[in-house]
């Protein structure tokens, strides 16, 4: 009797060589396929950043100048200047009739200063102003608006006194405020734009009624290194007024508006562009 013989069954060399073949195919198309999503995904995330850094530069922009000190507000170049207010409150009796070497205010608050005690402000830079409508009226070496602030008194009755750092026989401000409103300032501010280079200024050295393009010395922060001035994507290249500001008048704000263009440096084709239009407070 003659037993079953059993066969062993494989792969030929055909069916193995159809099967790496397809494969590989398969491979190539998935590599493809995920090595696109990854273009799109570092593509999008890119000018996504783009965007966002835009965004931070005009909004951190807009905030400072919405607390700017009515009358200040000036452009020169690519550069923008600004007095940044401190605290504001109103005065009780007339400033304008005689000099004066201090004030009576309704009670406010100020930065490290204590309601319940007086605050010695000598020598730090803090100014009192009054009624500013103009950069006439705050960038003169000597303007009648603006007085050195001494110090600020303890509040008593609802009133705190302003002491004016003022020579005898005091300072005599040209003109009252319709509100009887007062603001207290400190710093300058510059915001300036150059091809690669957006960086704001603070604590420099005032040049009279000079504005400088930009400030030399004080504290330089670096905001941005994507913006440009000069449109090069179109010929002949066109320069760009980063900043435009029309002073205010009786019946409307005064207005800052903001074209900033910024390129992305890895892809010199990206660019997005920011139109911002900042309304300013116009009454002093």
């Amino acid at each position: 009797m003659l037993l079953p013989t059993s066969k062993e069954q494989g792969f030929t060399l055909v069916e193995l060589v159809a099967v790496i073949v397809l494969l590989g195919i398969v491979a190539v198309a998935t590599t493809q396929f995920i090595g696109q999503g990854m273009n799109i995904f570092v593509d999008t995330s890119r000018r996504d950043s783009l965007q966002q850094e835009g965004r931070f530069v005009v909004e951190r922009i807009s905030r400072e100048l919405r607390n700017a000190l009515p009358g200040s507000v000036r452009t020169s170049g690519d550069c923008l200047e600004f007095i940044p207010i401190v605290a504001a409150s109103s005065y009780i009796d007339a400033i304008s009739v005689a000099s004066i070497t201090s004030l009576r205010a309704a009670s406010f608050s100020f930065p490290n200063c204590d309601s319940s005690s007086n605050c010695d402000f000598s020598g730090l830079g803090y100014q009192v102003a009054v009624y500013t409508v103009d950069n006439s009226d705050v960038y003169p070496l000597l303007p009648p608006q603006i007085a050195n602030l001494d110090n600020i008194g303890a509040v008593a009755g609802g009133v705190r006194i302003v002491e004016l750092d003022a020579v005898s026989p005091g300072h005599i401000f040209a003109r009252e405020s319709p509100q009887k409103r007062f603001y207290i300032i400190n710093d300058r501010v510059s915001f300036c734009a150059v091809d690669g280079g957006l960086t704001r200024h603070s604590s420099y050295t005032a040049a009279g009624n000079l504005q400088p393009t930009p400030p030399v010395g004080g504290i330089a922060s670096l905001l941005s290194e994507s913006i440009r001035v000069t449109d090069s994507s179109i010929s002949p290249a066109t320069t760009i007024t980063v900043f435009d500001y029309t002073a205010g008048t009786l019946q409307r704000a005064g207005l800052v508006h903001m074209n900033m263009h910024f390129f992305n440096a890895k892809a010199p084709d990206e660019w997005v562009r920011f139109s911002q239009e900042v309304l300013v407070r116009n009454t002093p």
